[in-house]
């Protein structure tokens, strides 16, 4: 069927003679008074809108005594203190109601996990790192694009001290300290890495107490390693453990396992690693990591001392 275009004045209703077309009385009173229509098509509008909002939202158990409404891409909704969002330096518009609409990382385990993490009474370093290893590196990736696109610097420096207030407290060496190192990559944290790795010198890879699935069993495996391997050396890390690791820091781990071994040269190994890792992010056009974790963070780390040259022999004057 051809389109009848139709043009509206003050004065006139032009349609085709060979289209007949049944227009409703309110259009054709419309067409005389454009006002008129304007008026209906913004209330047509606004009734559309205000219908996608009505949907119906489940209140997050946790999130009820707030005076600011924040609702969640996936319809969860979170009754926050403003005084909270404030402190966090979530980029907002005062608004008492806000609704949230990126699927990616706007979801409600993204958020939720946001305000855990600015209030720091609510927050579990060591339950998030328990998490499966791909899991926790997607968890990680949404909570730090959204602390990124909300400008977030609060909640950045709260992850940093709490992993490192976990990782100087931890006495022995824990089935979580994958998930640990996991956590250090994915939070642009050298510092953070060389601690660990440090205090983790003498953790191989061994068999699982629950054993994989059997078409993942072997050497070609996704869940399987080779052993013993010390947990760095990504050659023989399970497949499913290195996908979960940022690009750069896969690749300067094995390449620094190359050159020094992780377990008998740990230092070298270190200082290796944190030198290969800054070049890749210096160098490289593509850093995978958001602005607002760009730049690794080094703190706990020092630098090897540039070794100097012979002293010269002090003499007797003449």
């Amino acid at each position: 069927m051809k389109r009848c275009k139709t043009t509206l004045n003050r004065t006139s209703l032009a349609i085709p003679a060979d289209q007949k077309i049944a227009l409703p009385v309110r259009l054709l009173t419309s067409a005389i008074q454009p006002n008129l229509l304007h008026l209906e098509l913004n209330m047509v509008q606004s009734e559309a809108k205000d219908a996608d909002f009505i949907a119906e939202f489940t209140d997050d158990p946790a999130w009820v005594d707030g005076d600011v409404c924040v609702i969640s891409s996936d319809g969860v909704r979170f009754r926050v203190p403003s005084y909270l969002l404030a402190w966090a330096r979530y980029d907002y518009d005062q608004d008492t109601e806000l609704h949230l609409t990126d699927t990616t990382f706007e979801d409600a385990g993204t958020l939720r996990l946001f305000l855990e993490l600015v209030s720091p009474a609510r927050f579990s370093l060591a339950k998030l790192i328990e998490l499966d290893w791909k899991p926790l590196s997607l968890q990680l990736n949404r909570l730090i694009t959204f602390l990124d696109k909300y400008g977030s610097e609060v909640g950045v420096r709260m992850l940093r001290l709490l992993s490192s207030e976990l990782i100087l407290r931890q006495t022995e060496i824990t089935s979580s300290c994958e998930g640990q190192l996991i956590f250090a990559c994915m939070t642009n944290d050298l510092g953070l890495c060389v601690k660990l790795i440090g205090k983790s010198s003498d953790l191989v890879w061994g068999p699982k107490k629950k054993q994989p699935p059997a078409s993942s069993v072997g050497p070609d495996g996704l869940l399987d390693a080779v052993f013993p391997a010390h947990f760095c050396e990504m050659n023989r890390a399970p497949f499913k453990f290195v996908a979960s690791l940022p690009l750069p820091y896969q690749w300067a781990l094995g390449r620094s396992a190359i050159i020094f071994s992780p377990r008998e040269e740990t230092d070298k190994f270190c200082d290796k690693f944190v030198e290969i890792v800054c070049k890749i992010l210096t160098e490289d056009d593509d850093n995978p990591f958001p602005p607002i974790i760009a730049k690794p963070h080094m703190e706990g780390y020092k630098a090897p001392k540039e070794a100097e040259g012979p002293k010269p022999a002090l003499q007797a004057a003449p």
